[in-house]
């Protein structure tokens, strides 16, 4: 990726949309690390030599909830917590693809995608949470319900596999 990428043309590329195919999950990690990389002084006061940006979350469950703030750090948990829904978008894909049957390795790879999207919402909670106001979705719990829906859904994918192969449970 070249520099001319980062972030502004990485951000278009990603629409405002999520999709799980792999070109839009590494398009939204390839926008994490570019937002990730900025060093510069942001914030709301220009006049304190301030650049000012504003970035906005609109919840999850909730379209006419918004939040914003003149911080990368809200656009980075955003576009994390978009690719873990990506994920789970992909998990979900997989299970309709292998239901009743597939191989080990198809439901391997769909128990992983859940838990990856559990590890996701989690690091969220750890690493980004934010003290100030926020949208249902960004909350401690909110984020904590997330991440037991995805563990759950990886145990499920555990035990309809064994079932389809005649393991007693």
């Amino acid at each position: 990726m070249s520099a001319s990428d980062c972030p502004g043309r990485v951000r278009e590329r990603t629409g405002g949309r999520v999709a799980s195919d792999d070109a839009s999950l590494r398009t939204l990690f390839a926008y994490y690390h570019c937002l990730s990389a900025l060093d510069l002084p942001f914030g709301e006061d220009e006049s304190q030599g301030l650049l000012r940006v504003r970035f906005e979350w609109t919840a999850a469950y909730k379209s006419d909830e918004r939040m914003k703030a003149y911080t990368p750090r809200i656009e980075r948990f955003a576009v994390l917590f978009n690719a873990a829904c990506a994920m789970s978008a992909r998990a979900c894909e997989q299970s309709d693809a292998i239901r009743g049957g597939g191989s080990a390795e198809e439901w391997k790879a769909q128990c992983h995608t859940f838990r990856a999207a559990a590890g996701v919402f989690q690091h969220i909670k750890e690493e980004f949470y934010l003290q100030e106001t926020v949208t249902e979705d960004l909350t401690a719990p909110g984020l904590d319900a997330l991440t037991a829906l995805m563990l759950a859904q990886a145990q499920e994918c555990f035990l309809e596999q064994a079932s389809n192969q005649g393991l007693s449970l």
